[in-house]
């Protein structure tokens, strides 16, 4: 908010002060007029001063209006802070969607938003300047548990433990990475040097809000053996309705288990490829595969069922949790 006491006299000429004066008494103030004065205070502060007319906020319109006027203003990557002190009191519920805001669609980085608390001054006579970056922070967490909910990732926590101090932050990044490529075992080594961060992470206010559930969500790296890692990571990403993922983490369960009752080198390429033929052997198992690569390449194909399987959600759901309970039964 720009306050006309905050200006030198000498920055004004007095009829450019009193008439913006009388026409914020009469509630008929101009952006022209606002212009006028911006010109004038830029050139005494030797810094761009830009004012802005902005709605009261009454309704979505107006609030939409506001997040438009800020962002008119603000380049891509600018540095951003904002003092919500003089206004009306839903002007820090906007500020701080208007943070969120700039952060999503210009890139830029939310120095701080501050509020000059005059209720607290009563006592000591001085008004304390408080800082909601709190807010801020627990509105970010809040935004990466939404994201990691519907798809699993949880890099997306990765620079929110960078900024908080927590270690290995760029070890999560890379578990998620491989993980996301199907290479299970280089993120189940990841995750191994993450989870002793864990306990720096309940030392945050913040996270321990969300701690518990992303250390869940990992939990799979514990299983004893490879084929039940596998298996439960098929089973988290049906559950996100990534069935692809889900397809391709069920098949190479099942491969894992064969080389395991082997004994042989879960890595061993040529020894996998040998599983994979014992299991197509088992019609459940080529039904797997013709629907995994139906998903993969995008084609149909002359298949009648799988064809009206591909055409609706609910059938194809039904179909691969009907093949993954079947298959992965004794895992």
């Amino acid at each position: 908010m720009f306050l006309i006491e905050d200006v030198d006299a000498e920055c004004l000429a007095d009829e450019l002060r009193l008439e913006l004066i009388e026409a914020c008494e009469s509630n008929n103030c101009s952006q022209s007029l606002l212009d006028q004065v911006a010109g004038s205070v830029s050139s005494a502060w030797k810094k761009d001063v830009r004012l802005k007319l902005i709605p009261y906020g009454l309704d979505e319109q107006e609030q939409t209006a506001i997040l438009s006027a800020l962002a008119a203003d603000v380049d891509e990557g600018d540095d951003v802070m904002t003092d919500v002190t003089h206004g009306f009191r839903s002007l820090p519920m906007l500020a701080m969607m208007a943070a969120f805001y700039l952060e999503a669609v210009r890139g830029t980085s939310i120095q701080g938003i501050y509020y000059g608390m005059l209720e607290l001054s009563r006592e000591t006579g001085i008004t304390p300047v408080v800082q909601l970056d709190g807010l801020l922070k627990f509105g970010r967490w809040i935004g990466a548990l939404q994201q990691f909910e519907k798809d699993g990732d949880y890099s997306v926590f990765s620079p929110l433990f960078k900024e908080s101090g927590v270690p290995h932050s760029k070890a999560l990044a890379d578990a998620a990475f491989f993980e996301r490529i199907t290479d299970a075992r280089h993120a189940s080594q990841k995750i191994s040097t993450v989870q002793p961060a864990f306990a720096k992470i309940k030392e945050l206010p913040i996270a321990t809000l969300f701690s518990d559930t992303l250390s869940k969500r990992m939990n799979w790296f514990r299983k004893p053996t490879f084929s039940e890692k596998e298996a439960e990571l098929a089973h988290a990403y049906f559950k996100r309705r990534d069935y692809l993922r889900a397809l391709i983490f069920t098949q190479e369960a099942l491969i894992s288990r064969e080389v395991e009752r082997e004994g042989d080198g879960l890595d061993n390429h040529d020894r996998r490829e040998e599983a994979r033929e014992y299991l197509n052997q088992e019609q459940k198992f080529r039904a797997l595969g013709h629907l995994r690569n139906q998903m993969a390449h995008g084609t149909r194909g002359n298949n009648t069922k799988l064809k009206k399987i591909m055409k609706d959600e609910d059938i194809l759901k039904k179909e691969i949790s009907h093949l993954m309970t079947h298959l992965l039964k004794s895992i």
